[in-house]
Order: structure tokens, then sequence, then C-alpha cells
């Protein structure tokens, strides 16, 4: 079971009668790990619910990085953050473009 889970998604607006498509970016949603613990970057996973469109991903950046065993440079991130895009579809009348992601992973406890 994972201990964290993040949903992230947004819809563009709709490719109407002059084909200019809409482009958009999710807000970011962040998970920020407990004391002590890290982000296993090994158990994350990034799963497409839903998409539509010329283009839609999920982008995951990891930050807070800490050293776990001094003098090592064992590095792991305690923030990761999840924010989605989408690029509406062409063509005339062409509808919304979407984009729906599950991110999810564990925490590792160190000291």
């Amino acid at each position: 079971m994972a201990d964290f889970n993040i949903q992230s998604e947004i819809t563009t607006d709709d490719t109407g009668a002059n084909g200019v498509r809409d482009a958009r970016f999710s807000d970011w949603e962040t998970v920020i790990a407990p004391v002590n613990h890290v982000i296993n970057r090994d158990t994350v996973s990034s799963v497409e619910l839903s998409g539509n469109g010329d283009e839609h991903r999920a982008e995951i950046v990891y930050d807070e990085w800490v050293e776990i065993v001094p003098n090592t440079g064992l590095q792991f991130p305690r923030k990761i953050s999840v924010r989605t895009y989408a690029l509406g579809p062409s063509g005339h009348w062409a509808g919304r473009g979407w984009a729906k992601y599950a991110v999810s992973g564990n925490f590792v406890k160190y000291h």
C-alpha cells in the first residue's frame, strides 16, 4: 500500500472553428515526507487515468534533498510535486484536451 497518493488533472478549452488549440498546466500538488522520512523514488508510480488531445502528461519534481548517511552522497528527496499538462486536439471544432494522472509512492524512515 502506498504511503502517499497524488491526483492531478487539467482540462483545456475547446479547439474551435479557427483551429487554435488551448494548452494548460494544472496547479502543483505537493507532498512532503514526515519528519525523519524521505521519498523512495524507486517506488514512485505515475499512471495516466484519462487523457485526450495532442499532448497530455504528468510532470514530477523532487526537492528538499537529504543526505541520509553523512558523507556518503546518498541523497533522497523529502518533497514531491506533480502537475499535469494538456494540449487540445488539432483540427476545427476538435473539442477539449485533458490529462488526469495518479502518482503514488512510499516513504523510507531514516535515523
